[in-house]
């Protein structure tokens, strides 16, 4: 017969206690197929939150930066952009862009093809031209006058010599 010690392991024989490492069984649920355990992914997408917001240029001034960095701040009330730096020091500087959108050729094409453009016609271009004759006149006139008013001067210093 066979001693009830040697069912055991060693460790039992000599008195002690096994030294095993203490393992968690996972929980597994089995009213549930083993398909849908999966984690369940959710789509990534553009997390707005890294997006800093000011409300004008005073705010974003005041926006504290690490030294060394640099953070971008957007107006939320106009379309402006604030460049907010730091030296290794910690002094700040910043700058800022304005955000214009960028047409393509064809947008500037179709944009400038839209405009309501005037033309005048022959009469029109005529009385301009009559009118501007009218004002040469003018000027011409008043460069005689003050031509005129200059020679009387010179003359009369060569009557005192």
């Amino acid at each position: 017969m066979a001693s009830a010690l040697s069912y055991f392991p060693a460790t039992y024989q000599n008195g002690y206690a096994p030294q095993y490492p203490i393992f968690q069984q996972p929980q597994v649920n089995y009213s549930v197929p083993q398909q849908q355990q999966q984690p369940v992914q959710q789509p990534t997408q553009q997390n707005p939150a890294n997006i800093l917001w000011v409300r004008n240029e005073q705010e974003a001034a005041m926006y504290p930066v690490a030294p060394n960095n640099a953070v971008p701040l957007w107006d939320s009330s106009s379309p402006v952009l604030y460049l907010k730096q730091a030296d290794a020091s910690g002094k700040p500087t910043m700058k800022i862009y304005d955000l214009i959108e960028r047409k393509t050729p064809e947008e500037t094409a179709s944009s400038e093809s839209g405009k309501n453009i005037a033309y005048a016609t022959k009469e029109e271009l005529a009385a301009l031209a009559g009118v501007v004759k009218d004002v040469d006149g003018v000027i011409a006139g008043l460069r005689d006058d003050v031509n005129a008013l200059k020679k009387p001067k010179k003359a009369k210093k060569e009557d005192d010599d």
